[in-house]
This record gives C-alpha cells, sequence and structure tokens, in this order.
C-alpha cells in the first residue's frame, strides 16, 4: 500500500520540470515581426523545451522548475 502510493509522487518529481516547460511554451506571447519575413516570432521567450528549461534554471533559479509540485502530488 506505501509503495502503490509514492510511486506517483516520484513521478511527479522526475516529469514536472518538463510539464512547467510545457505550460511556459504554451503561454509565452509571441509579437509578429514588423520586417513581413518569415521565421521566429520576434517575441518569443523560449527557442524549445530545452531552451526553456535551461532559462527557467539559469533566471530563476533551479527549485523554480518545481514550481506547483505540491499541487501535482494531490492530483
Amino acid at each position: 500500500f506505501f509503495y502503490a502510493s509514492m510511486s506517483p509522487c516520484i513521478a511527479a518529481c522526475f516529469t514536472h520540470p518538463a510539464d512547467v516547460a510545457r505550460v511556459r511554451l504554451m503561454l509565452q506571447t509571441h509579437r509578429i515581426s514588423l520586417d513581413g519575413r518569415g521565421g521566429r516570432d520576434a517575441g518569443a521567450l523560449y527557442r524549445g523545451s530545452f531552451h526553456c528549461m535551461t532559462s527557467i534554471a539559469r533566471q530563476e533559479g533551479f527549485l523554480s522548475l518545481y514550481k506547483g509540485l505540491a499541487a501535482a502530488w494531490w492530483r
């Protein structure tokens, strides 16, 4: 019984940074470049999930990748 209740908590510890990056990527604002050329948007904060995770860890600290972990444990 104990191991069955602990396994989702341990799994959440490993997958939560990817969930934080996924949410940040979905919520980032995009500004369309004014020069009319195609390509990347002018206002994109993150280029991909790995860039998002490393930027969050550098700018806000490593533990910020685990913001909201308690809510994930209660799920």
